[in-house]
C-alpha cells in the first residue's frame, strides 16, 4: 500500500516510516525538514500549504497525519499551533478526499480530551475514551478541534477515520535510563506525575495501534485512549499517586483498589476501548525492557 505519512520525520512519523517500510509498504514522508538518504520517497512541505498537501497526496492510498505543532508554543504563537494542527488536518482531509485515500489515522493526543495536566483533573477514573472533551491549553484545542475535523468528513465524505489517543510517548533507549535513575523528588517525575498521573506508551506499541488502524475493518470514525499498562514510576504506587494528584476525582465505575489489586502499578488509564475495537493491547514496559 503507497502510504503518506505527515509529520514524517518527527519522532512518532519516522518511528512509523520505519515499521511500515520494513513491513513492505511504499512510504511516503511529508514534513517541514529537509532530509536525504532515506529508505523512502520524501516531500519537503508545510502543513499549511493546501497545494502542496494536495501534491504529496497523488497517488495515496492511506494517510498517517502525525504532523502537528508540538506544544503550546510560547505566548504569541498560539496562531501557529492552530494554523498547523486544526488548519494543516483539514488540508490533509481535503486533500485525501480529493485523492480518493481509503482512511485517514490521526495521531492525535490525549490531550483531546482536556483531562490532564496540573490543575485541569478528570471527572472520573480510570481515564477512559468515554470522558467528555473539554480543552483548556491552546495544544489540547487543537488536538479536540482536529478530532472534529476528521469526524466531520467522515460524516460529510464518507472516508474513515481513525484518532489515535497516546499519552506520552516514550523511546526506550532515550527515555527509560532516566527513569530507573531518578529519585523520589525529582522534579522531572513530579511533573509527568502532576500532568498525567505517571502513564506513557512506548513508542513501538503505539506504532503497532497506527498499523493496526490501518487494516482494520468496521470503522467509520472513533478515537482511542493509548497507554501502557503500567506507569512510568516504582517509587511511588498508583494508589499514592492518585492520593497525591487527584485524592477528589471519583471512580465511579470500580474502585482504586480493585483497579490495582492485581498490579499496584497500573495505569490509571482505561484502553480497553482500543483493545475492542482495534485489536490493540501494549506489549512493552520500562520495567522489562533491557537497554543496550
Amino acid at each position: 500500500m503507497r502510504l503518506l505519512i505527515t509529520g514524517g520525520l518527527g519522532n512518532v512519523g519516522r518511528a512509523t516510516a520505519e515499521h511500515l517500510t520494513a513491513a513492505g509498504h511504499d512510504v511516503v514522508t511529508f514534513d517541514r525538514v529537509t532530509s536525504h538518504d532515506l529508505a523512502w520517497e520524501h516531500v519537503t512541505g508545510d502543513l499549511r500549504d493546501a497545494i502542496g498537501v494536495r501534491q504529496a497526496m497523488r497517488g495515496i492510498e492511506a494517510v498517517v497525519h502525525a504532523g502537528t505543532y508540538p506544544g503550546d508554543g510560547e505566548p504569541g504563537e498560539e496562531d501557529a499551533v492552530l494554523s498547523i494542527a486544526v488548519g494543516g488536518t483539514w488540508n490533509v482531509m481535503t486533500a485525501a478526499v480529493e485523492a480518493g485515500v481509503s482512511r485517514v489515522v490521526y495521531v492525535s493526543s490525549v490531550n483531546a480530551l482536556g483531562a490532564i495536566k496540573h490543575e485541569h483533573k478528570p471527572d472520573f477514573l480510570p481515564l477512559s475514551d468515554r470522558h467528555p472533551r473539554n480543552p483548556v491549553s491552546i495544544y489540547q484545542l487543537g488536538k479536540h478541534l482536529s478530532e472534529d475535523v476528521c469526524r466531520s468528513y467522515t460524516r460529510r465524505c464518507g472516508i474513515p477515520t481513525i484518532c489515535l489517543r497516546p499519552t506520552l510517548v516514550a523511546v526506550a533507549a532515550r527515555t527509560y535510563q532516566v527513569w530507573r535513575g531518578e529519585s523520589g523528588d525529582d522534579s522531572y517525575l513530579h511533573e509527568r506525575l502532576a500532568a498525567n498521573f505517571g502513564a506513557y506508551i512506548d513508542m513501538r506499541d503505539l506504532v503497532s495501534a497506527i498499523d493496526l488502524a490501518l487494516s482494520v475493518d468496521g470503522i467509520d470514525h472513533d478515537g482511542f485512549l493509548l497507554a501502557a499498562r503500567d506507569t512510568s514510576t516504582d517509587r511511588l504506587t498508583t494508589a499514592e499517586i492518585i492520593q497525591r494528584y487527584a485524592p477528589a476525582v471519583p471512580w465511579p465505575h470500580t474502585s482504586l483498589a480493585e483497579w490495582t489489586r492485581d498490579d499496584p502499578y497500573r495505569t490509571p488509564f482505561d484502553c480497553s476501548h482500543a483493545a475492542d475495537r482495534l485489536g490493540w493491547t501494549p506489549r512493552y514496559s520500562w520495567r522489562d525492557t533491557p537497554l543496550g
